[in-house]
């Protein structure tokens, strides 16, 4: 049996709980698809869990990231 998705209303739309932001300071991490990927997969479990706007928002900022490292060229060293 299939059950309608939980429509609760979080109070002020936020998540009041602290977990790492998206990798943004080491290039190897930031660039690593495997490490894109985690970050996509945490972030969109916190959003199922604490159905908050910015933890949704958090997971297809993620997201995004992950699909960049294979459509963007990966920088070149200096010429």
């Amino acid at each position: 049996m299939h059950r309608p998705p939980d429509l609760r209303v979080i109070e002020g739309g936020v998540s009041a709980q602290d977990e790492p932001k998206l990798s943004r300071g080491h290039p190897a991490e930031a660039g690593n698809p495997e490490c894109l990927w985690a970050t996509f997969v945490a972030t969109q479990e916190r959003s199922k869990r604490t159905l908050a706007l910015n933890d949704g928002l958090a997971a297809g900022h993620a997201y995004s990231a992950f699909l960049k490292a294979f459509i963007e060229p990966a920088p070149r060293g200096r010429a």
